[in-house]
């Protein structure tokens, strides 16, 4: 293997991270969003059921 061709593998294998860093944020932004909707809904939920009984 070249260093050019070493260069080409280095700079794929960096592209890969940075991609794959990418989607761990966006489903970790995911994940906890996702938990906060839960949350809210649920509260928004026992406070109409508060002031409807």
């Amino acid at each position: 293997m070249t260093d050019e061709e070493k260069m080409a593998h280095d700079d794929k294998i960096k592209h890969l991270e940075f991609i794959q860093g990418a989607v761990t944020r966006m489903a970790d932004n995911s994940f906890k969003m996702k938990g906060w909707m839960v949350a809210i809904i649920s509260a928004l939920l026992a406070i109409y059921a508060d002031n409807n009984a």
